[in-house]
């Protein structure tokens, strides 16, 4: 296996040892070259927030500047990693990194914003994932993928290009040896696929028959790919119902460690209308999330 760039956005100590700990634990720690990045943003709109509370958004700032736990914990894994501290746009520096030494992928921490900070702030994770070229894994705050266990993987495929992708990219970005994949095609509803005044002309029922087989036929496709690569498959299934939902909640039942989804080509006209199932799925998921790309 060739080395491995991996970029790490930093921020709050506590929670960046819990990023790069998991990150570590989902993807083995094999050839990595890992790459810290801190960037120190001066916003106005996230200072007044903490405006109610100068004493707290003080301390959260001072935080930031200590990685010492953090540097001491790649030492100890003997972790080859650089560190760098900039100051600017989160998304801006994060992006021009990538563009600049093009990483394998990028792992992100999701905060938990309330809602109105992310209406305020907006998402570094989705204008990250939305604009960069290499796969990105979200880190939740109850991501718990512990060293040396066993854990859950949810993909979710759909019959196209980009999950054949991410089944030939799966293998370099899991721990193969640790990780058992569950295989879900989710079939939407058929209101979703034709329009309730055309079922009269349609044999629904056949529909959805034949788009059982096609997933199947798919999944078994996607299973082979993944076995000869090394990948232990333990299930694969098809479910109808409400894309996103449907994957949130059987990663639930499934107790996945990580949603693994492939990368659609969106224009922001599309997402702003229709919605991205991967910018669903990470917003609410409590799972961590791989978009691979």
């Amino acid at each position: 296996m060739s080395v491995r760039k991996i970029l790490i956005p930093i921020d709050e100590p506590d929670f960046a040892k819990k990023i790069i700990q998991n990150t570590l634990n989902i993807i083995g720690q094999e050839n990595l070259e890992v790459t810290l990045l801190n960037v120190n943003e001066a916003n106005p709109i996230e200072e007044e927030i903490f405006y109610k509370n100068p004493d707290e958004y003080l301390g959260h700032e001072a935080k930031k500047s200590d990685f010492a736990l953090v540097e001491d914990y790649l030492e100890q894994k003997d972790i080859d990693y650089n560190f760098i501290s900039r100051e600017g746009d989160a998304v801006k520096e994060i992006l021009q990194e990538q563009s600049n030494n093009q990483y394998d992928l990028i792992a992100l921490g999701a905060h938990g914003k309330s809602p109105i900070e992310k209406l305020l702030l907006g998402s570094v994770n989705y204008k990250v994932s939305r604009s960069c070229n290499s796969s990105v894994l979200v880190i939740k705050r109850d991501t718990d993928i512990s060293d040396n266990t066993d854990f859950n993987i949810l993909f979710a495929t759909d019959n196209n290009e980009p999950t054949k992708k991410a089944a030939v990219n799966l293998p370099n970005y899991v721990a193969k040896s640790r990780a058992h994949i569950n295989l879900l095609n989710v079939i939407p509803p058929i209101y979703e696929i034709i329009p309730p005044d055309s079922y009269v002309y349609t044999d629904v029922d056949k529909i959805l028959e034949e788009s059982k087989i096609v997933a199947d036929e798919f999944m078994a496709v996607i299973n082979k790919q993944l076995v000869e690569n090394g990948c232990n498959v333990t299930k694969r299934y098809s479910t109808m119902g409400h894309i996103s939902d449907t994957i949130i909640k059987e990663a639930e039942i499934l107790d996945a460690g990580v949603i693994i989804l492939g990368a659609h080509s969106r224009n922001k006209f599309q997402d702003l209308i229709i919605g991205s199932v991967s910018a669903r799925v990470y917003e609410y998921a409590t799972k961590a999330v791989m978009l691979l790309k």
